[in-house]
C-alpha cells in the first residue's frame, strides 16, 4: 500500500511539472521576439564610378564609328571661278593686259582619311577647266580664253562639331598641290580701217605648286560642302613655253582661283 502511495505522489509531481513547463512555453510563444538588428547596404549592381578623365568626353567606340564613317574614297565636283590671270606691265592696252573672271567647273577623286571626328587627311587628283569671252575697245576688239589645268594634292581637314549628334560640322582645309599642267588659250579679233585680223597665245606651264585654303560644312559625315581657294605660285613666261602669233605675247605674273564644290564620301 505505501509503494502504491509513493508512486501516486511521483507521479503527481511529474505531471505538474510537465504542466508547469507547458503553460512557461506557452506563455513565451505569445511573448514578443527580438529580432537582430540589419544594416541595408546599398545597391551597387546597376551603378558604376564616375571616371572623371572621360566625364566630358564621348566613348572611344563612338569616336571610331564616326571617323569611319567619313573615311573612305570621295568625288567632288565643283564650279570655279580665276578672277585674276595678269600680264606683264609691257603688254599693250590693245591685247587687254587685265583679263576677265573665267568660270567653269573642276572634278575631283581621292581618299580621305580620319583617325577621330575632328582631324582628317586627303590625297587626290583634280582637273579643272574654266571659260571667258570679252570685247574691249572702241574697235571691235574681242578674245576668248580658256584655262586647263591638272593638279595632285594634299590636305589637312580640321572639323568642330555643332551639337552632340556630329551630323553637322564645320570644317577649315589647308591645301597644297602640285600642278604638272596649266594650259591657256586665249584667241583675239580686232577689226582697224577694213582690215580684220586675228592671234593665237598659247601658255604652256607645269611644275608648280598651289597653296590652298578652303572652308566646309559637312552634314551626316559623307556629304561636304567646301569653299576653296588657291593661288599657284611663280606663274612667269622665262619658265613656261609660250607659242603665239601676236607681236606682244602673254607674260603671266600669278593666278588665283576659286572653287565651291560638293565631295560625297563612300
Amino acid at each position: 500500500m505505501r509503494k502504491i502511495w509513493v508512486c501516486g505522489v511521483l507521479v503527481w509531481f511529474a505531471l505538474i511539472g510537465y504542466g508547469a513547463e507547458s503553460d512557461e512555453e506557452l506563455l513565451q510563444s505569445f511573448a514578443p521576439r527580438s529580432e537582430p538588428m540589419r544594416y541595408l547596404e546599398p545597391d551597387k549592381t546597376d551603378k558604376q564610378p564616375l571616371e572623371y578623365a572621360n566625364l566630358f568626353s564621348k566613348p572611344d567606340i563612338e569616336w571610331k564609328d564616326i571617323a569611319k564613317a567619313k573615311s573612305g574614297l570621295f568625288i567632288g565636283v565643283g564650279a570655279n571661278l580665276i578672277p585674276v590671270v595678269r600680264t606683264g606691265s609691257t603688254t599693250p592696252v590693245m591685247y587687254n593686259d587685265i583679263y576677265p573672271i573665267s568660270g567653269g567647273f573642276d572634278v575631283k577623286l581621292g581618299y580621305m582619311y580620319f583617325s577621330n571626328p575632328f582631324v582628317g587627311f586627303r590625297v587626290y587628283g583634280e582637273y579643272a577647266r574654266s571659260y571667258a569671252n570679252e570685247v574691249y575697245g572702241s574697235g571691235g576688239f574681242a578674245r576668248t580664253y580658256e584655262i586647263e589645268m591638272y593638279n595632285a594634292g594634299v590636305s589637312i581637314v580640321l572639323d568642330t562639331n555643332l551639337g552632340q549628334k556630329y551630323d553637322h560640322m564645320l570644317s577649315v582645309i589647308v591645301d597644297l598641290a602640285y600642278v604638272p599642267h596649266i594650259g591657256f588659250v586665249s584667241e583675239w579679233t580686232h577689226s582697224a580701217a577694213g582690215m580684220h585680223t586675228y592671234g593665237e597665245d598659247r601658255f604652256v606651264g607645269g611644275n608648280k605648286v598651289a597653296l590652298g585654303l578652303g572652308f566646309g560644312y559637312v552634314f551626316k559625315s559623307k556629304h561636304r560642302f567646301e569653299l576653296m581657294f588657291k593661288r599657284l605660285t611663280d606663274v612667269r613666261e622665262g619658265k613656261d613655253t609660250l607659242l603665239s602669233t601676236n607681236a606682244s605675247p602673254i607674260v603671266f605674273q600669278q593666278i588665283l582661283s576659286m572653287t565651291f564644290g560638293y565631295i560625297y564620301v563612300f
